[in-house]
Parts: C-alpha cells; structure tokens; sequence
C-alpha cells in the first residue's frame, strides 16, 4: 500500500514537471520556425515559397485519417486557399 502512495506521489510530481519541460523543448524548436513562417506569409515571393510546404502538411494530415492521395491533393489546395490567398492583409502595402 505504501508504494501505491509513493507511486502516486511521484507520478502528481513529476508529471507537471514533465510536461512543462516538454513544452519549453517544443517552444525553443517552433518559436523561430513560427517566426520565420509570420515573416514569409508578409510577400507575395514568400506565400509562394510557403504554398507547397502548407500543401504537403496538410495533404500527409488528411491522409492519416483518409488514405487517399484525392483527399490529401483535395485537402491541401483547401489549406493553402484558407491560410495564403483567401484574405488579403490590408495594411500590407505589397499585397
């Protein structure tokens, strides 16, 4: 009984721990590729660069849950149109 105790203890302790920690290795990864990607979506030369890396994500994501290259060619076009050329920023003077 007692190592049930110590067991639970250690799992309430170390599990926030855990994920924190995790969290602050994914957040030093992503931060500069977040800002790298804010950075190209701002010219139209860098939307461009951005349209097939969206597309491939998003197609390989539909396809785990669809096997089909139809879904994920479907899926993809759909993703670059909704995050890339469906709204034009306003404030942007290049666009």
């Amino acid at each position: 009984m007692l190592e049930l105790a110590g067991y639970t203890l250690i799992a309430l302790l170390c599990f926030p721990v855990v994920l924190y920690l995790s969290m602050l290795f994914f957040g030093a990864i992503f931060h500069p590729i977040g800002k790298a990607m804010d950075y190209l979506h701002r010219h139209k030369l860098g939307r461009v660069i951005l349209s097939p890396i969206i597309f491939v994500c998003a197609g390989a994501q539909i396809m785990w849950i669809f096997p089909s290259l139809i879904a994920g060619a479907i899926f993809g076009v759909f993703a670059v149109y909704v995050l890339l050329w469906s709204r034009e920023d306003k404030n942007d003077p290049e666009c």
